[in-house]
C-alpha cells in the first residue's frame, strides 16, 4: 500500500505528535512522582527531627521535675534514697550465741490428746 506525499506527510506529523504528546505524557507524570517522593522523604525528615525535639522536651521536663521534688523532699526532711554506686553500711553486730538449742512445738495434731 502506497500513500500519496500529502497522506505520507500527514502520516509523519500524525506520529511526530503521537511520539511527543507520550513524551510529554510520560515526563509529567515522572516529574509528578519524584515531587511526591520529595515531599514524602521532607515530610518523614520533619517528623523525626520533632520526635527528637518532643523527646528532648521529655526529658528537660523530667530533670526539672526531679529537681523540684528533691528541693520538697530536703524542705520538708526528708532523707533521699541512698545511690546504687554508693557503699553499703556495715552490717549489724552479730546476735549472742544461745545457751541451748532452740525447742519447737511438736508436729501433729493437738486435739488427738
Amino acid at each position: 500500500v502506497y500513500f500519496s506525499s500529502s497522506m505520507a506527510s500527514r502520516w509523519a506529523y500524525a506520529c511526530i505528535c503521537g511520539w511527543t504528546f507520550t513524551w510529554l505524557v510520560l515526563e509529567v507524570v515522572k516529574v509528578a512522582l519524584a515531587t511526591i517522593n520529595e515531599l514524602s522523604q521532607h515530610n518523614q525528615r520533619k517528623q523525626l527531627t520533632e520526635h527528637n525535639r518532643i523527646k528532648d522536651r521529655v526529658r528537660l521536663k523530667t530533670e526539672r521535675k526531679r529537681r523540684q521534688m528533691e528541693t520538697l523532699g530536703k524542705a520538708a526532711g526528708i532523707v533521699p534514697k541512698m545511690h546504687s554506686l554508693l557503699p553499703r553500711p556495715p552490717l549489724p553486730p552479730e546476735p549472742p550465741p544461745l545457751d541451748r538449742a532452740p525447742t519447737f512445738p511438736a508436729l501433729g495434731d493437738a486435739s488427738a490428746g
